[in-house]
């Protein structure tokens, strides 16, 4: 019987402050859009954009991985003053009194999880990830980073981290003014999603050999 493909939920953001058009959901939908002929040959994808409130993602984020059940995570979002693509390696569990939401909220508690740890880290090895998409030929420059905002970016992905039981990883784009197309963003992340499948199988074959050691 043949293997099933691995479910992979992706999700970018709505409109919010300057960024009327989001480029991390214009590349989620691009992504989508070229789902049939190219990345579902290997996966199930699945997409959802997610509003920026504070609201929606606690109550939708547990429920994303209760219905979808994917064996990978990525969310990604837009950093107003990145130049390159952003791999976030942890997410804050505090911080989110500082800016409002797109309903003018800002978060009721300061914490995504209350007496959860500060820091949540993925568990999906980004320089390895970061080192081959390179060598892959991304379109876009990539970069390692450790602060995803302390905005609903950060939140979301906290949350994700903490609520899922599958690798999750954030990847910030840069604005849709530049320096990289919205077809060159999708392309990015294209890889991105492969090169960490592959990664994950490799890890996952080196358990297993080496459990016969």
């Amino acid at each position: 019987m043949a293997n099933r493909k691995p479910t992979v939920l992706v999700t970018g953001f709505g409109p919010f402050g300057p960024h009327k058009v989001n480029s991390s959901m214009q590349a989620v939908k691009v992504c989508q859009a070229l789902a049939a002929s190219d990345i579902t040959k290997y996966v199930n994808l699945v997409t959802e954009e997610i509003p920026v409130i504070y609201e929606y993602v606690e109550k939708n984020i547990p429920n994303l991985w209760k219905k979808h059940r994917p064996q990978l995570c990525i969310h990604a979002g837009v950093n107003g003053l990145s130049k390159t693509v952003l791999l976030e390696k942890c997410a804050h569990n505090d911080g989110y009194q500082r800016m409002c939401d797109v309903d003018q909220k800002f978060h009721k508690t300061n914490h995504c999880i209350p007496g959860a740890p500060n820091v949540m880290h993925t568990d999906v090895d980004l320089e390895a990830i970061c080192a081959k998409a390179r060598q892959v030929g991304s379109p876009c420059e990539i970069c390692l980073s450790d602060d995803a905002g302390r905005y609903l970016c950060d939140f979301t992905y906290y949350t994700s981290l903490y609520h899922g039981d599958s690798p999750t990883v954030f990847i910030h784009l840069p604005p849709m003014e530049g320096p990289y197309t919205v077809q060159e963003m999708e392309e990015t992340l294209r890889i991105l999603i492969l090169t960490i499948l592959d990664e994950l199988r490799n890890c996952k074959h080196s358990r297993k050999s080496n459990r016969k050691l």
